[in-house]
C-alpha cells in the first residue's frame, strides 16, 4: 500500500492538482482482489487477442489479481472496470476512433469506469519474406499467433501501459529479464493519451521466431516491428531458373556465362542488365508476385553478395564509371536498372516498390540520375557502432546525406555483430553512440533492418534465442525504445536499468558497463578498419580487462546468492570472464616467421610425404586461430626452387569415410564456398608492407582447385576477385589416417621475380575440416583469434634463405 500512495501522491504533484480523489479514473486492482473485465471483440486479430492475455498475465504477476478476458462488457448496474482491448464496436461506441493513426500507433483512454486500449492492429496471414532472413522460422511464431511483421498497436499499447502504470520493464528475453514490482492496486488516472514510432519498419534478427516464445515476446516488449517486410537483401540468384532456358540473361565473364561465382563471391549468378529481356523478365515476375501476395510491399533486385565484376558486354561495361571508386563505380549501372525496374512495376501496382541495396561498389548514390523513381526503396548499409571512428562517421553522414536528396524511401541495414568471434563475450556497448545516430536518422529514413544474429558451429542457421544474452541486451534494449522516441534521455534510460537491473549491485554493474562503453568508443589509434569491430587483441589492455573482472567481483559480492539480481551479474560474469581468459593467453609464439632454405632440388611434386625430398624439411604444426591445440592435427611443409613455390599439407584424420568434397576435382573449379569441403588453403601477399594485396588458394580432399586475389589491378577491393587465375597445380592423396595435399605456385604468378633468395613475403596457411559435420573446425599456422581467414595484419613471414 505504501508504494501507491507514494504514486497517488507524486501524480497529483506533478499533474499540479488538477486531479483530485477524481484523477483516477479507473482501479483495475484493489487490494490484491480484480475490480473489472478484460473485453476484447469476438473477432479480435490475433495480436489482440494476445494483447488482452499479456494484460491479464501481468496484472497477475504484479497484483495476485486475474481479471477474466470475455467477449461482453459489464452492464451499466454491475460493479467493476471495463478493459476494453483492441478496436471494437465496444469502442466505437464510447465514440473512439484510429482515424489518421500512423503504422502501429495506439490510442490509450481512460475515463469514470473504462479503460480502453486500441491501436492499429494487422488480421491477415503471416507476413514473411521470399527468403532468410524472412522466412516462416524466422519471423513467425505460430504457438503465439504472432509475427516480427504486421501491425500490433494494441499490444503494443499494452505493454506500453504496463510499464507506465504497473512499473514493468522487459530489459532481456526470458524471467530473467523482467522487472516485476509488488503493487495491491493498481490505478489509472484519467488520460487520453496516443502514440507511434518514428520509424515505420524495427526489424531486429537476433533468435528464430518460431524456436522461442520468450524472444518472440521480447521483440515487441522492446519496440521492433513494423507494418511490412522491407525485405532488401541480394536477389539475382532467384534467376537460377533460367539458366538453361535463357543463357543470355546471365553475365558474360571471360567468355562465359556466369552461372555460379565467376563475378560474386557468394555465387548465384550474375546477369546482363544491357539486356532488355532481363528487365522485362524482372518485371514480369515482380508483377506476379504482387498480384499473388498483396500484403507484400517491396520486392528485392539486388546483385548477389560479394559483386566484385560485372558483365563484360559492351553495353554493361560502357555504364562503369572508374572514377567513382571501390564505393560507386557500378552505381551508374545498378541504380539506373533498378529505376527501370521500378518504373515498369509502378505501371501495374503504384503503391509498391523495388528495393535495392546501397552497398560494395554501388553504395554511393548514382551520378547519371537527380532523383530515383518514386517506387525505388533504397537499403543502405552502415555501421552506426563503429561510429566512434571518425572518418567513418563522416562518410556515413555524407553517403546519407547524398542518398536523401535522391529519394525519399531509405532504409538502413545494421550490423549489431558483437555476438560473432572474436567479439563475442566482450562487453562492446555503446548506448551513447546509438542515441546520438537514431536521432539524427528521424525523418529520413523509414526504418532499419538490425543483423545481431549468430551462426553457432558456422552452420546456416540462426540460434533459438538470441546469442549472448548479457552482451547483446542493452545495445538492443536501448535501439528499441529510441526507435519510438529518438529524444528520449538514455543516461535516465541507462541510470533507471542500472537501478531496476541489478540492485545491490547498481553502482557496481553501472561502473562496469560506463568502463566497457568508455573503452569501445575511446579515440582510435587508427582510421577505421577493414572489418567490423576493433579487434579484442587492440582494444583491451590486461588492466582493463582486470579491472572489469573486480567489478563484476565486488558486483557479486553485493547480491545474495539466491537473488534475481545475483543470478544476472553471474549471467554477464559467465559471458565474459571466458572471453577475458581467451584474451589472457598468450598466443603460440612457434615458427611464426620462418626461413625456408632453397632452392631444393629434386622435389618430385606430387609424390607424397614418405620417401621423397619432403622427408628432409621441418614441418609447421597448424593451431587454433586461438594459438592453442585443435583437436586434429595437421603438419604443413614449405619448400621452393626457382620457378615455384611449394606447399604439402598433412591432414590427419580418423573420420576418412566422412571427408566432405563436393568439387570431384581433380582441376579448376568454380564452386560456391568450396573452403566448406574439408580442404585446405593458402594466403601469400608478396610485399609484406602491402598485405591487403594478396593471393588466396584452396585446395579440397579431392583436388579441386580454386584461386583468387585481394587488392590487385585498378579500383582495387579488400574484396576477393575470383576471376583471377594462376597457374597453380595441386595433387591429393588419401591414406588410411589422413589425406595430403600437395601445391605448386609458379613464383611469376604470385609477383615474385625470379630468383626469390633473400626476399621474405607474408602469408598463412590454413585447414578447413568438416567431415559431414563431424566436430567441424579449422586449423591455422600463424593464429589469427578470429574465424575470419583473411587476416593479413597476423600473417605469418617468410623467407627464401639461401643455401
Amino acid at each position: 500500500m505504501q508504494f501507491n500512495l507514494l504514486k497517488r501522491a507524486l501524480l497529483v504533484l506533478l499533474l499540479g492538482g488538477i486531479f483530485t480523489a477524481q484523477a483516477w479514473a479507473v482501479t483495475l486492482v484493489q487490494d490484491g482482489k480484480p475490480n473489472g473485465v478484460i473485453v476484447t471483440s469476438a473477432d479480435a486479430p490475433d495480436s489482440v487477442r494476445l494483447a488482452a492475455s499479456e494484460l491479464q498475465h501481468y496484472i497477475e504477476k504484479v497484483s495476485g489479481a486475474r481479471l477474466p478476458i470475455q467477449n461482453e462488457p459489464l452492464a451499466a448496474h454491475e460493479p467493476g472496470v471495463n478493459v476494453f482491448i483492441g478496436e471494437s464496436a465496444f469502442t466505437r461506441a464510447l465514440g473512439l476512433r484510429l482515424d489518421g493513426l500512423p503504422g502501429d500507433g495506439f490510442r490509450l483512454e481512460a475515463r469514470d469506469h473504462w479503460l480502453a486500449i486500441l491501436g492499429r492492429d494487422y488480421r491477415g496471414r503471416p507476413i514473411t519474406g521470399l527468403r532468410n532472413p524472412w522466412l516462416p522460422v524466422e519471423v513467425w511464431n505460430s504457438r503465439l499467433k504472432l509475427g516480427a511483421f504486421g501491425e500490433a498497436g494494441t499490444l503494443h499499447g499494452v505493454y506500453q501501459f504496463l510499464e507506465k502504470y504497473c512499473d514493468i520493464r522487459w530489459y532481456m528475453p526470458g524471467d530473467i529479464g523482467e522487472i516485476i514490482p509488488r503493487m495491491n492496486t493498481i490505478d489509472v488516472p484519467a488520460i487520453q493519451f496516443q502514440k507511434w514510432p518514428a520509424f515505420e519498419y524495427r526489424f531486429s534478427w537476433f533468435a528464430q521466431s518460431e524456436d522461442s516464445d520468450a524472444d518472440t515476446l521480447w521483440y515487441h516488449r522492446s519496440g521492433f516491428g513494423g507494418e511490412y517486410v522491407a525485405q532488401i537483401i541480394d536477389s539475382f540468384h532467384f534467376f537460377l531458373k533460367y539458366q538453361e532456358a535463357h543463357p543470355d540473361y546471365f553475365a558474360l565473364i571471360g567468355g562465359k556465362r556466369d552461372f555460379t561465382n565467376l563475378s560474386a563471391i557468394a555465387g548465384g549468378g550474375n546477369l546482363c542488365l544491357s539486356n532488355p529481356e532481363v528487365l522485362r523478365q524482372w518485371i514480369a515476375d515482380i508483377n506476379e508476385y504482387f498480384d499473388r501476395n498483396p500484403e507484400q510491399r517491396i520486392f528485392p533486385v539486388a546483385p548477389n553478395d560479394g559483386l566484385v565484376k560485372i558483365c563484360e558486354c559492351a553495353g554493361c561495361q560502357a555504364q562503369v564509371v572508374p572514377a567513382m571508386g571501390d564505393t560507386g563505380k557500378f552505381s551508374n549501372y545498378i541504380w539506373n536498372f533498378i529505376n527501370q525496374v521500378a518504373a515498369g512495376v509502378a505501371a501495374k501496382h503504384p503503391d509498391k516498390f523495388v528495393g535495392c541495396l546501397a552497398y560494395e561498389a554501388y553504395s554511393d548514390p548514382p551520378s547519371n540520375l537527380a532523383r530515383l523513381h518514386p517506387n525505388v526503396a533504397v537499403m543502405i548499409c552502415r555501421n552506426r557502432l563503429t561510429q566512434f571512428y571518425p572518418d567513418l562517421r563522416a562518410r556515413q553522414a555524407s553517403q546519407l546525406a547524398r542518398w536523401h536528396k535522391l529519394s525519399d524511401h531509405l532504409y538502413a541495414w545494421d550490423y549489431y555483430l558483437t555476438c560473432w568471434a572474436p567479439w563475442n563475450g566482450f562487453p562492446l556497448v555503446a548506448p551513447h553512440l546509438i542515441a546520438a545516430d537514431i536521432k539524427s536518422l528521424q525523418g529520413v529514413i523509414k526504418g532499419e533492418f538490425i543483423q545481431a544474429e549468430s551462426w553457432p558451429d558456422g552452420h546456416a542457421v540462426s540460434p533459438a534465442h538470441m546469442d549472448q544474452p548479457a552482451m547483446q541486451h542493452l545495445n538492443l534494449y536501448v535501439t528499441g525504445k529510441l526507435y519510438w522516441d529518438p529524444e528520449l534521455d538514455v543516461d535516465r534510460l541507462l541510470n533507471e536499468y542500472y537501478e531496476r537491473f541489478y540492485g545491490p549491485a547498481k553502482d557496481e554493474m553501472k561502473a562496469f558497463w560506463s568502463m566497457a562503453e568508455a573503452i569501445y568508443t575511446r579515440p582510435p589509434l587508427e582510421k577505421s578498419p577493414v572489418n567490423l569491430y576493433p579487434d579484442p587483441v587492440n582494444l583491451y589492455a590486461r588492466e582493463d580487462l582486470d579491472q572489469l573482472a573486480a567489478m563484476l567481483a565486488r558486483a557479486r559480492a553485493k547480491t545474495s546468492a539466491d537473488s534475481i539480481y545475483a543470478r544476472r551479474v553471474e549471467l554477464v560474469s559467465a559471458e565474459f570472464l571466458p572471453a577475458k581468459q581467451r584474451l589472457s593467453k598468450p598466443l603460440v609464439s612457434a615458427a611464426l616467421q620462418i626461413a625456408v632454405p632453397g632452392p631444393t632440388e629434386n622435389l618430385h611434386f606430387g609424390a607424397g610425404l614418405a620417401g621423397s625430398t619432403w622427408e628432409n624439411v621441418a614441418p609447421l604444426f597448424l593451431v587454433s586461430n586461438e594459438g592453442t591445440a585443435p583437436g586434429f592435427n595437421t603438419h604443413a611443409y614449405v619448400a621452393w626452387d626457382k620457378e615455384n613455390l611449394y606447399f604439402l599439407f598433412a591432414n590427419y584424420e580418423p573420420q576418412m569415410d566422412h571427408l566432405v568434397a563436393r568439387a570431384p576435382g581433380p582441376g579448376q573449379t568454380d564452386l560456391d564456398n568450396i573452403w566448406a569441403d574439408d580442404s585446405i588453403e593458402i594466403f601469400l601477399s608478396p610485399n609484406p608492407s602491402e598485405r591487403t594485396k594478396c593471393y588466396q588458394f584452396i585446395v579440397n580432399a579431392r583436388g579441386a582447385r580454386w584461386d583468387g586475389s585481394y587488392g590487385f589491378g585498378a579500383g582495387a577491393s579488400p574484396v576477393v576477385n575470383p576471376a583471377w587465375n594462376s597457374h597453380f597445380e595441386a595433387v591429393t592423396k588419401w591414406q588410411p589416417n589422413r589425406w595430403l595435399a600437395e601445391v605448386k605456385i609458379p613464383l611469376r604468378d604470385v609477383g615474385l621475380t625470379v630468383p626469390v633468395a633473400g626476399r621474405t613475403i607474408a602469408l598463412n596457411l590454413y585447414r578447413n575440416r568438416n567431415c559431414d559435420g563431424e566436430a567441424p573446425g579449422h586449423s591455422c599456422w600463424s593464429p589469427t583469434r578470429v574465424d575470419r581467414h583473411f587476416t593479413p595484419e597476423r600473417f605469418g613471414l617468410l623467407t627464401f634463405q639461401p643455401k
